[in-house]
């Protein structure tokens, strides 16, 4: 599989770590309402997802997720596998990783700035299309009538960039923490 795009180091440690940190994250979020009233930017965070789609390729990270819904489901939180969290997931890892291979060049030869800079892109792409074509898809799947129309608006495009945003800092941190200790 290779080095990791933002690793420091490439073994099955820091591979094993970031997969152990995301899946955690990604539990605790999306268990947290659960527990706690905790705020939407909190339980609706990608935060794990955001971690693991950054380290890993498309095709490790849709693996991910298919494990996290697989998981999510064996500990009840979600009650079939193709749920409207599972397509959102998947929306989320396609929108970062076309984030992330159109960044030009100029911006790549540097990792931190291409780190932020995939970060903000994925951060905007994701609060003006991941509602609107996760819902569409998953119209398309279960043959619903949701109109996707309401998703594409002003107020829930600032809704979805705080959530993303605030997703975003936290996964950059992780990745200077990362970067810190030779993760």
């Amino acid at each position: 599989m290779g080095r990791g795009k933002y690793s420091g180091k490439s073994g099955i440690v820091s591979k094993l770590s970031v997969f152990l940190i995301s899946a955690i994250v990604m539990m605790a979020t999306a268990s947290s309402l659960i527990f706690f009233n905790v705020p939407i930017y909190v339980y609706s965070n990608v935060i794990g997802l955001f971690i693991f789609s950054l380290y890993f390729g498309t095709a490790q990270s849709l693996v991910f997720v298919c494990i996290m819904q697989i998981i999510m489901m064996k500990v009840g939180l979600t009650t079939e596998f193709l749920s409207y969290s599972f397509v959102l997931w998947i929306t989320d890892v396609l929108i970062i990783k076309i984030a992330q291979s159109g960044m030009p060049k100029s911006i790549s030869k540097n990792r931190n700035y291409n780190l932020i800079a995939v970060i903000l892109l994925s951060v905007i792409l994701m609060a003006i299309f991941s509602k609107p074509l996760s819902v569409a898809a998953f119209n398309w799947i279960q043959g619903g009538g949701k109109n996707i129309s309401e998703f594409i608006n002003k107020g829930l495009i600032i809704e979805q960039l705080k959530i993303f945003g605030l997703s975003g800092i936290v996964t950059f941190i992780f990745y200077t923490v990362f970067d810190r200790f030779n993760i």
